[in-house]
Formats: structure tokens, C-alpha cells, sequence
């Protein structure tokens, strides 16, 4: 009778099959006799029920090189580096002093090691949510380790090979995800171990999937938060560390705010043609603010270094030395900048001029003092344009 079901088992000589022993096969599934092969023609033969005994008991994990463990081991190192790095390396300060951030990032890091342990337990269990828990926690473990790097680019005020280095890591993560799907997808492995029929998704899965979305809300904004409070601070602290008092300077002419030194005067000089210039004045130094026309803004970005060179000639004379004309970002909005040294009759001056694209407008901002004070006095100038907002 053993014998019979072999020959007659829709499994015999398939994946599922195992060694006949002589005993009852958990994988037996009856072969439908080809006089009633019309029906699977219309698709109404019986489908084969598997179970999580059957597929233990008829698969294996098998190949040279053992993709599938590849797969596991990944995932769980994966879930045990995000696991470890929060605890290991917790220093309250990056969590912006906050423990309510610190502790949503701990509880997701276990979380993700969690979802990988359980992914592993499933597979080997054969659970037919396995490959659902296994998508779940590549992409949880993905976005759980890129948010943070992502939303410190979006601050991130640095220099080009830093950002290259982040937007590196992110590809790398990615690449390293995409593989993983793409196995999880295709592999004849993974079929055969969870096949599609047998694949289902419980309540529980769901309520796993909502409380991993919620950890990762939760830290993208509280990461969010921290970084955008970290950038404020930044520029304050730029003030803090020249141990003087500042102000708030708002302008609805001008359209703009920003923070100043106490001692600064602020004057308003408006022009011919009914425009207003901002000085804000200081010992042996003056920044002034002005408005450019936008077409005449726009234009004097697209100009070469040498049309700027025979610009500032022309305003500040002959004896002009000019050091460097760069063109990089202000706050997130493009500038262009001019290094340079004049004189004012024989008083021997260094400056900066900004351009600064603010959309709907362009600022034009030059900031200038004695030379010998220039080097003490710049650092100040940089912090007050370093919290330059639009209103």
C-alpha cells in the first residue's frame, strides 16, 4: 500500500519527495488520474495542502553555495547591528539631550533584531508568513538605518566629500535591500521551502507591520526635530562663543530676519529710485544689506569671473585685490561670494560680497571692515548671515 501511494503521490521525484522508508509519507498527495485530467484543464483539481510538518519533513535547505542562509545570516547580522549600535555608542547629546528620542531609538534598533530573529524562526519553521516577515524586516532594517542619515544630509551644511560619503552609505544600503527582494522574489529556494500557495498573512503580521511604521514615524520625527533644533543652536552658539549679547533684526522692506549683535547700529538709507539699503554698523566695520533688482540679480549670477573682476574694479578702484569668487549655497539658497581687498583713500579694507538667490528675490549683501580688524570681525559677519531667514 506504502509502495502505491509512492507511485501514485503527485510529489514522487519532486523537491517534496523524500526516502521511502517503508512508513506512511506525510507528503502524500494523491496524482489525479489522467481520465479526469479535463478538470485540471479547467482548473478545478483539488490544490495540494501543504502544512508546516509536510514542508519540514519534504525540504531542505540545499545548494552550493546556500543563497538562503546567505539571506538569514544577513538579515540577522543586520538586526543585530541596529540592535547594538544605539546601546553601544548612546551618547544623549546626538538624541538632542532628548531620552524620549534615545529610548524610540533603542526600542527600534531591538525591534529590528527582533523581526530578524523572528524571520529566521520562521523560515526554518516553514510559518507561511515567512516570506512576508522576511520583506517586512529588510525594509524596516533599511529605513531604520538610512532615516537618520537622510535627514542629517537634508541639514547638512557640509563640505562635498562628507555628503558624498552619507549618499554612498544610502546607496550601499540600498543595493544591499534590492538584492534581498529580488532573492525573496525569484529564488527557486525560498519557492520551494514556502510555496506561493501556502503563503498567508495573519492579524498579527498586520499588527507587527503597524507598530514598526509607528517606531519608525515616531524617530524620523523626533530625528527630524533634533536636527532642525541642532542647526538653530549651531548658529546661535556661533555668538555664544564671542561671549556678546545679540538681537533680532526683522525687516518687511527688505523681507527678511536675522540675528545681530547687540551692539550693532541699524540704520535705513533709501535711494532714488525708492529702494532701502540696511547698514548695520560696528567699530571699524559695516555690513550693508540691499534688495537687487531681480532681473539684474538673476543676470549678475550668470556672469564670468572676470565680468565680477571689472565689476569690483569699477566700484572700489583700481588698487582693488581681489582673492576668490565662489559660488556655493547660503542657508540652502545659492550664492555667489567675492574675497577681496580695497581701499577707502588710503585705509586699506578687506570685504565679502554676497549675492544670494532667495527666489523671489536676490539679496546683495557686502560686509567689510579695516584689514587688520577683518579676520576678528568676520567670524561675526558669517554668524549673522548664517541666520538670514526669509519672511
Amino acid at each position: 500500500m506504502i509502495e502505491e501511494q509512492c507511485n501514485n503521490c503527485r510529489n514522487h521525484n519532486t523537491a517534496y519527495c523524500i526516502i521511502f522508508d517503508g512508513r506512511s509519507c506525510p507528503a502524500y498527495t494523491e496524482e489525479i488520474d489522467d481520465t479526469i485530467s479535463s478538470q485540471e484543464i479547467a482548473g478545478d483539481a483539488p490544490p495540494i495542502h501543504y502544512t508546516a510538518e509536510g514542508l519540514k519533513a519534504t525540504t531542505k535547505i540545499r545548494g552550493g553555495i546556500r543563497w538562503f542562509l546567505i539571506l538569514i545570516v544577513l538579515i540577522g547580522l543586520g538586526g543585530l547591528y541596529s540592535a547594538i549600535r544605539p546601546i553601544a555608542t548612546l551618547n544623549i547629546s546626538e538624541y538632542g539631550n532628548s531620552w524620549a528620542f534615545a529610548l524610540v531609538g533603542i526600542v527600534g534598533g531591538i525591534m529590528t533584531f527582533c523581526i530578524a530573529i523572528y524571520t529566521a524562526i520562521a523560515f526554518f519553521r516553514r510559518s507561511s508568513n515567512a516570506v512576508f516577515i522576511a520583506t517586512l524586516c529588510i525594509l524596516y532594517v533599511l529605513l531604520y538605518e538610512l532615516m537618520d542619515e537622510v535627514i542629517a544630509l537634508i541639514f547638512s551644511d557640509l563640505i562635498p566629500i562628507v555628503i558624498i560619503s552619507g549618499t554612498g552609505f544610502v546607496i550601499g544600503r540600498s543595493i544591499v535591500a534590492i538584492f534581498l527582494f529580488r532573492y525573496l522574489a525569484l529564488s527557486k529556494q525560498v519557492r520551494e521551502l514556502i510555496p506561493q500557495t501556502y503563503r498567508k498573512v495573519s492579524g498579527k503580521d498586520y499588527i507587527l507591520s503597524a507598530l514598526a511604521i509607528l517606531i519608525l514615524l515616531l524617530y524620523s520625527a523626533f530625528s527630524f526635530i533634533t536636527h532642525n533644533q541642532g542647526a538653530e543652536d549651531a548658529k546661535a552658539s556661533a555668538f555664544s562663543s564671542f561671549g556678546i549679547e545679540t538681537k533680532k533684526l526683522v525687516s518687511n522692506e527688505l523681507g527678511i530676519k536675522m540675528t545681530v549683535p547687540a551692539n550693532w547700529q541699524y540704520e535705513e538709507l533709501p535711494s532714488d529710485d525708492g529702494s532701502l539699503e540696511i547698514q548695520l554698523l560696528c567699530d571699524y566695520g559695516a555690513m550693508g544689506i540691499a534688495v537687487s533688482p531681480q532681473l539684474e540679480g538673476k543676470l549678475a549670477f550668470m556672469c564670468s569671473d572676470s565680468d565680477w573682476r571689472s565689476m569690483i574694479a569699477q566700484k572700489f578702484g583700481a588698487n582693488t585685490e581681489i582673492y576668490e569668487i565662489k559660488r556655493t549655497e547660503r542657508n540652502g539658497w545659492p550664492c555667489l561670494c567675492v574675497d577681496f581687498e580695497f581701499y577707502i583713500e588710503d585705509i586699506p579694507m578687506r570685504g565679502n560680497i554676497y549675492l544670494i538667490d532667495m527666489d523671489a528675490k536676490v539679496l546683495m549683501i557686502e560686509s567689510y571692515a579695516h584689514r587688520e580688524v577683518f579676520k576678528d570681525l568676520n567670524p561675526q559677519f558669517e554668524a549673522v548671515l548664517a541666520t538670514l531667514k526669509s519672511i
